[in-house]
C-alpha cells in the first residue's frame, strides 16, 4: 500500500491491554511503521469495554466511539488498514459477530486470514482432502459474513507448508472461485515469523 499511496494509516478498533497498558499489536505497528497517531487514537476501545457494554446495554455507544476514532484517522489518510480482534480469552466465541458489526458500521470490506491446510506435496490426495476441508471452513465464515450483510473482499491462507505452497494455492483458489471468493495470497510457514524481535521486523 505504501508503494502506491502517500498516507497509509492503521487502526485497531478493539484491542487488549498489554503489560504497558496498550495493545501490543498497536504498539508494534506504531513503532515499526513510524505512525504519527497516538496509541489511543489507533485503538479506542478494549475488548473488556465491549464485554461490559454488552452487559449494560451501551454497545451502540461503544460503536459510536469506534466510528468517531476511525473517521479521525481516515480523514488524514489515503487508506486505513483495520485489524480485527485477537480471539483471546472469554469473549472469543462472540468476536466474529463483533468484528462483523464493526466492519458493517464502518462500511469496510473484510479480509479473512485463515489457517492454511497442513499437508505435504508428497501426498496429493491427502493435500486435496485437507484443502477441501479448509474451503468448507472458509465458506462457513462467508455465510456468516453474508448474513451480517458485510463484504468479504478475499482470503489469505496463513502458514502454508513451503513445499506444498503451489499445490495448496491451486487446489483452494479454484474451489473458492467457484463460490465467488478470491484467494488473495498465501503466507508460508516459517519458523522465523513466530520468533521475530521488533528490530528484525
Amino acid at each position: 500500500l505504501e508503494s502506491y499511496l502517500a498516507r497509509v494509516g492503521y487502526f485497531k478498533p478493539i484491542g487488549r491491554r498489554g503489560l504497558n497498558g496498550t495493545d501490543p499489536d498497536v504498539h508494534l505497528m506504531k513503532d515499526a511503521l513510524g505512525l504519527s497517531f497516538s496509541l489511543e487514537e489507533m485503538c479506542p476501545v478494549t475488548i473488556e469495554e465491549v464485554h461490559r457494554s454488552l452487559s449494560d446495554g451501551t454497545y451502540d455507544a461503544v460503536l459510536d466511539r469506534i466510528v468517531e476514532a476511525f473517521e479521525s484517522i481516515s480523514n488524514k489518510c489515503d487508506f486505513v488498514v483495520c485489524e480485527g480482534t485477537d480471539y483471546f480469552g472469554a469473549m472469543s466465541a462472540f468476536e466474529f459477530d463483533i468484528n462483523a458489526d464493526v466492519a458493517k458500521t464502518l462500511g469496510i470490506p473484510i479480509v479473512l486470514v485463515a489457517n492454511a491446510p497442513q499437508c505435504s506435496m508428497i501426498d496429493e490426495q491427502e493435500c486435496r482432502e485437507v484443502c477441501e476441508e479448509a474451503v468448507r471452513n472458509i465458506m462457513l465464515v462467508k455465510e456468516s459474513v453474508d448474513e451480517k450483510r458485510c463484504e468479504l473482499f478475499g482470503v489469505v491462507l496463513n502458514g502454508v507448508d513451503q513445499d506444498a505452497q503451489d499445490m495448496v494455492k491451486d487446489l483452494t483458489s479454484a474451489t473458492l472461485k467457484d463460490h465467488d471468493v478470491r484467494l488473495l495470497g498465501t503466507m508460508p510457514k516459517t519458523d522465523i515469523l513466530s520468533k521475530l524481535r521488533i528490530e528484525e521486523i
